[in-house]
């Protein structure tokens, strides 16, 4: 399934990342994410009868193990779209799933991340004709601790009453494998490159409030070299909890052409829990 040449670099990057003189590991399984829930409160879907609904989105990664500063994790993920029309109070529109096997490799103040991605989007109640969307790719990604969400909440743990004004970003690179028509290699996408960035400005704490700042960039090449762009911005505020962080965000997409997952002029207020 993955004996292509794109393949073989990304497991020998894997490798190198991982010290000789550092083989012993143990055992973590230890689990992370986010849960979150909004309505759109402005805009519409272009293209699609549906007025604004609801999304639901929930990722969890689980470390499984470590090796020397290598830490091998998994990710599970899935994001439903909710619609509503003029008949309906709300109608499920479409799911999109999300399964990758990652390493990461720590730096004091940087990450470097390897994923081998799958992704496919399936339609429900939207009133539209095709079959679901698959697609596996190759990430390599580098960043600042601050940048995910794995790291962000130490950011603000030990904080209290205090002025951060610090930047953290990513900037993550995939290819896709070419498809080949079935539901191992891909089907149903036209995809070949992508890139994808984070830039994120903490702002403070006031008591147990935490506020920050993410602006997302996405970048899509299509095989007829063609492309497709999203930019948004989300500004967050949450309550600190001993452990897990919870709140409130708007996020709002100034640009959206990419064709699977439209939210182009579209914003939504929505929960965020953080674990």
């Amino acid at each position: 399934m993955y004996s292509s040449p794109k393949a073989l670099t990304f497991v020998f990057l894997l490798t190198v990342l991982i010290p000789a003189k550092d083989l012993s590991g143990h055992l973590l399984m230890y689990s992370h994410g986010y849960i979150a829930f909004a309505p759109y409160i402005n805009g519409k879907v272009t293209g699609e009868g549906f007025w604004p609904g609801y999304r639901a989105d929930f990722t969890t990664n689980i470390d499984l193990f470590q090796i020397g500063h290598s830490i091998v994790y998994g990710t599970v993920g899935n994001t439903t779209l909710i619609s509503v029309s003029e008949t309906d109070i709300f109608t499920l529109n479409k799911i999109r799933y999300n399964l990758s096997a990652n390493v990461r490799y720590e730096f004091e103040n940087l990450l470097l991340k390897g994923s081998l991605y799958r992704g496919s989007i399936h339609k429900i109640g939207a009133f539209e004709e095709g079959t679901p969307i698959w697609w596996n790719s190759i990430q390599l990604g580098v960043g600042t601790p601050g940048a995910y969400y794995l790291y962000l909440r130490d950011e603000y743990k030990m904080r209290e009453n205090t002025l951060i004004n610090s930047w953290d970003a990513q900037i993550n690179i995939g290819t896709f494998i070419n498809p080949t028509g079935n539901a191992f290699s891909g089907i149903n996408h036209h995809y070949k490159y992508e890139l994808f960035s984070l830039l994120r400005y903490q702002i403070g704490v006031y008591n147990k409030w935490a506020s920050f700042i993410g602006v997302n960039h996405n970048i899509w090449l299509l095989r007829d070299s063609s492309t497709e762009y999203k930019i948004s911005a989300t500004i967050n505020l949450f309550r600190k909890g001993v452990v897990n962080f919870a709140g409130f965000y708007y996020t709002y997409v100034f640009y959206d052409s990419y064709t699977p997952d439209n939210e182009h002029k579209m914003g939504s207020l929505g929960l965020r829990i953080i674990f």
